[in-house]
């Protein structure tokens, strides 16, 4: 750290020591003047007078020059700025580099965040896997109750209805906690996989001749890009239900009269199914969110469903060695691509 001393002070220093040299000078004039002189008696000689003058001149040009000097001097001495020395002395529990343990302790403490946002997580899939489980039976019970006032003859025809709506209810519910038990067994790794050759362009004309009602019912128009045969290593409930999650979000998330698109294609050693639609789409700030468990976007919460479609295709393209991305911008429609491992084996 550097300090200067300001102009000001210094030119009043250099004023102070010129007045006390000048005042010196006049000391030492009456000082040296004869006691008549200073009494008035006696008369100066011209030699004493001019020997007075010549000291009080001299006493002046004295305190000049003194002035002069100290105002250059302290002039230099501002020029050179005096350098305070930071302490180097390490305070109780410093170390030798303190920034970088700083850095090092913050990287801690954010992964011990991580580590903790990770466990709740984990303890909430688990809260609601158990929930799911042990709300399976009850469900179940209720689900049997109805059925047997249907069947009975003496039931009134208001009861046979709320009869009616609670099976409806029961199943919805029932559907919901299958889906989680089965997302729960697929992430926990004890779903057993039941692996097989599979033709996916026979499956995809399945799910489509499936889907084709609805899709009549809603005016849209189907357009598909799938050849004979296609061949892939997988399960084929898991593939079926990948199929039906895509067409089913397309058919949702499309107004009436839209237009659908599925296309399976081989690229090098990858098969690429992409199922397009021009609906609603989705924000792309919402790509990275809409696999995850129970996530329902802004402009999906209208419609029916629980947020677990894509989270399931997620897991079941994972668990085959794939990959799904969406391409989606709000109200320009949505395009799902998912790529598998090819089978080089084309015999089935």
């Amino acid at each position: 750290m550097y300090f200067s001393l300001h102009s000001s002070i210094s030119s009043k220093i250099a004023l102070f020591t010129a007045l006390a040299f000048f005042a010196f000078g006049l000391l030492w004039l009456f000082l040296s003047l004869p006691i008549p002189f200073l009494t008035g008696s006696g008369d100066l000689s011209v030699l004493t007078i001019n020997t007075l003058l010549g000291l009080f001149l001299l006493s002046l040009l004295i305190a000049v020059l003194a002035g002069l000097t100290s105002h250059f001097q302290l002039g230099s001495l501002r020029k050179k700025p005096f350098i305070v020395q930071p302490n180097t002395s390490k305070r109780h529990g410093d170390t030798g580099d303190s920034n970088g343990d700083e850095i090092e302790l913050l990287r801690n403490r954010i992964q011990q965040q991580e580590a903790q946002i990770q466990a709740l997580l984990e303890t909430m899939r688990d809260i609601t896997d158990h929930i799911a489980h042990d709300i399976l039976t009850p469900v179940t019970r209720l689900r049997g109750h109805a059925e047997i006032q249907l069947l009975r003859e003496d039931t009134p025809l208001q009861v046979l209805e709320s009869c009616g709506h609670a099976i409806e209810e029961c199943d919805h519910i029932l559907h919901f906690v299958n889906s989680v038990l089965k997302l729960a067994a697929v992430e926990s790794g004890l779903r057993v996989w039941r692996w097989e050759t599979l033709n996916l362009a026979s499956l995809i004309q399945d799910g489509c001749d499936l889907f084709r009602p609805v899709m009549d019912y809603e005016n849209h128009q189907l357009s598909m890009d799938v050849p004979n045969e296609c061949f892939i290593r997988g399960d084929r409930q898991a593939v079926q239900r990948l199929i039906a999650s895509l067409l089913d979000n397309a058919i949702k998330y499309t107004p009436s009269g839209g237009a659908i698109s599925i296309s399976l294609q081989q690229k090098n050693n990858e098969i690429e199914l992409v199922v397009s639609d021009n609906g609603i789409g989705i924000d792309e700030t919402e790509h990275n969110l809409i696999f995850q468990r129970f996530y329902r976007g802004d402009m999906s919460r209208s419609k029916p469903g629980h947020g677990l479609g894509l989270n399931f295709c997620y897991l079941i393209v994972k668990a085959m060695g794939g990959q799904i991305q969406v391409r989606s911008k709000r109200d320009q429609g949505s395009q799902f691509a998912v790529t598998f491992p090819k089978f080089i084996e084309q015999a089935a």
